[in-house]
């Protein structure tokens, strides 16, 4: 079984532009759902609500992650290309779900007013 470096060397650089793509897209939506300030983004009305519910949003984005990581673990092999989509979102689903677990963590260990 010989294998054809013109075919691997395209499916490779398929599977890197998939990830840079797809993290291109993951990114911006992680820094919404964690930090919608810095788009401006923190008084739309659904955008208020994920706010108001940080700790079970970081959970729901740990399962997309975990989700995502078997996804790619699936199809790392026959599906280079969905497998790096998968791995796109995987990272920026665990990179909410950590900023989102570490907001809601220093909140509430903040003091509370008198």
């Amino acid at each position: 079984m010989s294998l054809d470096r013109s075919t691997s060397s395209g499916s490779a650089r398929q599977g890197r532009a998939a990830l840079i793509i797809a993290s291109l897209v993951g990114i911006p939506v992680a820094v919404l759902l964690t930090w919608p300030q810095a788009f401006g983004a923190q008084r739309l009305p659904g955008i208020a609500q994920l706010i108001a519910f940080r700790a079970p949003l970081a959970l729901v984005l740990l399962v997309v992650a975990i989700v995502a990581t078997g996804a790619f673990l699936l199809f790392r092999r026959q599906a280079q290309v969905l497998a790096c989509i998968a791995a796109g979102i995987a990272i920026a689903a665990l990179a909410a779900s950590a900023g989102n677990a570490g907001v809601s963590a220093s909140v509430s260990s903040m003091p509370r007013a008198r």
